[in-house]
C-alpha cells in the first residue's frame, strides 16, 4: 500500500520545475495567497478515472474512444501530454490536505455541491469511477481500434478492450453531466476543473508496472476566466505537481517555483522498481529481478473459470480479464508465448527504452554498448533522487 504524502511533502514537492512558458505562467494564474479568504478561493471539481492511461509513449487515443467531455476540457483548458502518476495505484494525496484547509469535501452528493453549501467554505467534489471486471455481456463495438503491439489481437482481446472503452465513456459521460449541471446553474465560473487518470489501463503490461501503459494518464486543466482554453503542453508533469498546483490555487502552500522539468520518477512497491523517464528514455531499475513481476505463475492446471474468478489463481498482479484468461490459456503457440513472457516474465536489474522510436516499450537497450554513457547518467540521477528522498 502506498502511503498518502505528508503536508510537509506536499509543500517541498511544490519547488519540483514545472518547464516551459506554458507552466510558468500555470501556477501564478491558479494560486491563491497562503490561507487565503474562500471567497477567493474556487471550488474545486475533480474527475478521476481509475485505470485510465495511454497506451504508449504518446498521448494518442489508439481506441477509438467517444470522450466529449474530455474533448469539451481540452478546448476551454490546458491540455498536459506528459503527465504521469509517481506510483501505480497510489492514493490522491492532496484531498486530506485540503479538508484541513477549509474546504468542504463532497464524495457522494453533487446537489451539497450546487446548493445548501456551507456559508464562507469553499467545496470539493470528486468523481472518481472504479476499475471493475468487464463481465457484461452487452454487446460492443470493438470497431475503429488499435491493440496495442504488447497484446495479441484476437476478437477476444477486441471485445475486451471494447468493454473497459465503453466503461471509460460511461465515466465521461457522468463528468459531463455535473458540467452541464453546473454551467446551468451559473456556477461554472469559479470552478477549478481538473480531469485525469488514476493508474495504468487494466490490461497485461499495464496496470502496475512502470512502462508508460502503466504511468502515463491524461490530464487536463479548465478554470474558466483564470486560464486561457485551448493549449497543449508537452512538458514533463508528474502527479506532485498537480497535488501542489491545487494546493496553491487552494491558498493551502507557497507558491510554486517554476522552471524546467526534465525528469519524472515513478515507483512500484507491489514489484519493487524504480524508474526515471525523461522526454527521450524511460529507464527502469528492477530491484528484486529474481522475482515474478506480475505475480506467480500457476503452480497446477487451472481452468478458464478459475482465471475469470480467483486473482490468485495465476499472475494476481494482473487483474481478471478475458485477455488475460485468452493469453494464458493460449500458451503453447510462440507468438502467444512471446507476449505473456512480456507481461509476465522475469525481468532484468536494468531496462532502458528509447520512448521515441519504442512507444510501447518493448525493445530494452541497456544491454547496447552503444547506450552504456545514457544508462550510467540515468542510472545517476536514479540513484541521486533514491538517497535524498
Amino acid at each position: 500500500m502506498i502511503k498518502k504524502i505528508t503536508r510537509r511533502q506536499a509543500i517541498t514537492r511544490t519547488s519540483i520545475a514545472l518547464g516551459g512558458a506554458l507552466l510558468s505562467g500555470l501556477a501564478p494564474a491558479l494560486a491563491a495567497p497562503v490561507g487565503a479568504k474562500s471567497a477567493q478561493r474556487p471550488n474545486i471539481l475533480l474527475l478521476i478515472a481509475d485505470g485510465w492511461s495511454w497506451q504508449g509513449a504518446e498521448a494518442i487515443d489508439r481506441l477509438g474512444m467517444r470522450m466529449a467531455t474530455f474533448a469539451r476540457l481540452q478546448r476551454e483548458g490546458i491540455g498536459f501530454e506528459n503527465a504521469f502518476i509517481e506510483s501505480p495505484g497510489a492514493q490522491l494525496p492532496y484531498i486530506d490536505l485540503l479538508e484541513n484547509t477549509g474546504y468542504v469535501v463532497v464524495s457522494d452528493n453533487f446537489d451539497a455541491f450546487l446548493g445548501n453549501r456551507p456559508a464562507g467554505k469553499p467545496l470539493l467534489f470528486c468523481l472518481e469511477s472504479k476499475t471493475l471486471p468487464r463481465r457484461s455481456k452487452a454487446p460492443v463495438d470493438s470497431a475503429n481500434l488499435i491493440v496495442p503491439s504488447y497484446l495479441p489481437d484476437t476478437p477476444a482481446v477486441r471485445g475486451d478492450i471494447a468493454a473497459y472503452r465503453s466503461e471509460i465513456e460511461r465515466f465521461d459521460h457522468e463528468a459531463g453531466l455535473l458540467l452541464d449541471r453546473l454551467e446551468r446553474a451559473g456556477q461554472l465560473s469559479n470552478i477549478l476543473v481538473v480531469m485525469t487518470g488514476k493508474g495504468g489501463w487494466p490490461f497485461p503490461r499495464g496496470a502496475g508496472t512502470l512502462y508508460d501503459a502503466g504511468t502515463h494518464v491524461p490530464l487536463v486543466v479548465m478554470y474558466p476566466g483564470k486560464l486561457d482554453g485551448g493549449r497543449v503542453s508537452k512538458a514533463l508533469f508528474s502527479s506532485a505537481d498537480l497535488a501542489a498546483t491545487v494546493l496553491d490555487v487552494a491558498g493551502a502552500a507557497k507558491p510554486m517555483t517554476t522552471g524546467g522539468q526534465s525528469v519524472v520518477l515513478t515507483s512500484s512497491e507491489s514489484y519493487p522498481a524504480r524508474a526515471i523517464r525523461t522526454p527521450h528514455y524511460l529507464y527502469i531499475r528492477n530491484l528484486h529481478p529474481e522475482r515474478w513481476p506480475a505475480g506467480a505463475p500457476a503452480q497446477q492446471a487451472v481452468t478458464p473459470a478459475q482465471l475469470d474468478s480467483v486473482i490468485s489463481s495465476a499472475f494476481a498482479h494482473i487483474v481478471p480479464s478475458a485477455t488475460k484468461t485468452s493469453m494464458i490459456v493460449g500458451r503453447g503457440a510462440s507468438a502467444m508465448d512471446r507476449l505473456l513472457d512480456l507481461a509476465t516474465g522475469k525481468r532484468p536489474s536494468a531496462e532502458l527504452y528509447d520512448v521515441r522510436t519504442d512507444p510501447y516499450q518493448l525493445n530494452n537497450l541497456a544491454a547496447d554498448p552503444a547506450m552504456k554513457a545514457v544508462l550510467a547518467r540515468l542510472d545517476k540521477q536514479l540513484t541521486r533522487h533514491n538517497r535524498e528522498t
